[in-house]
């Protein structure tokens, strides 16, 4: 059963504000910490501030590397802080700052799109209130919940839709982003940097999550997969990318020589989280 590339938009944005729910608080509680200019943790000990002899630490922000940001940082000398630029920068205010202003930003446009689908975008904040990032981004994920609820089958004017979409992808992407780099937990497992590798959400608990991400609705198995699924996470270790499962959902069938680069790409990755830990 197919959902529309409208809904499959949806379903991938649901999952970035569901994932950027679950990291914000800490995330916050991270940027308010490093606030200052310094980490307020020592590189690579879990332990908050080093105190006498805890250095400045730049934190490495690549897309393609999914470990834990900590496992990212740098540290460096007051010389090399000043060579580099970072003298006087407080990236911790300014993401916070940013992360403020675009989780506004997606209550907003979730509120747009909501009345564009003729949608009670359900409660708002009061004109004298001023709630942090972490409540304006679940009140995101709730105005997004009522656009994808099976009630809801209006769509007046598409194109107008399609504009409205596009004003709510990137605040959310940004978000999403932000919460990711930032939400760093050593008690909690690394989640996807890559917003294609998130599973989708599926609070009817009758779909594959994996197979929701290019929109084939796939009644599951065990857990939250499909048979074809769960068996190629049992073979390989990881769960189908989004693109296999495209070409699983295209054409029945995924031969050994598409699968190897992601199967080489899951090693790789592997072998980094572990160096990582080391160090």
């Amino acid at each position: 059963m197919s959902v529309s590339r409208f809904e499959v938009r949806l379903i991938e944005l649901e999952s970035m504000l569901h994932a950027s729910v679950q990291r914000v608080g800490r995330a916050v509680r991270n940027m308010r910490q490093e606030m200052g200019g310094y980490s307020s943790k020592t590189p690579g000990s879990g332990d908050p501030g080093g105190g006498k002899g805890g250095r400045p630490t730049v934190f490495l922000d690549d897309p393609g590397d999914d470990r834990d940001r900590d496992a990212l940082a740098v540290p460096v000398s007051s010389v090399e802080v000043q060579a580099l630029g970072l003298a006087g920068r407080d990236d911790a205010a300014v993401a916070l700052a940013e992360l403020e202003r675009q989780a506004v930003k997606s209550v907003t446009a979730t509120g747009d799109l909501c009345d564009a689908m003729h949608v009670d975008p359900g409660p708002n904040w009061g004109t004298d209130a001023r709630p942090g990032a972490d409540r304006q981004v679940v009140l995101a994920y709730a105005r997004l919940r009522r656009i994808l609820d099976p009630e809801v089958t209006t769509i007046a004017d598409l194109a107008d839709i399609r504009h409205r979409l596009d004003a709510v992808e990137n605040p959310v992407d940004r978000v999403f982003h932000l919460c990711q780099n930032w939400g760093y937990d050593p008690k909690r497992p690394a989640v996807p940097r890559q917003r294609r590798e998130l599973m989708a959400v599926d609070l009817t608990e009758m779909w594959c999550v994996s197979h929701l991400r290019v929109g084939e609705r796939r009644d599951r198995d065990r857990g939250e997969l499909c048979q074809w699924c769960r068996k190629f996470e049992a073979a390989e270790g990881f769960v189908p990318p989004v693109e296999l499962v495209q070409l699983h959902v295209d054409h029945r069938k995924v031969y050994d020589h598409q699968i190897k680069p992601f199967r080489q790409a899951h090693r790789d990755r592997t072998r980094n989280r572990t160096r990582g830990t080391r160090r």
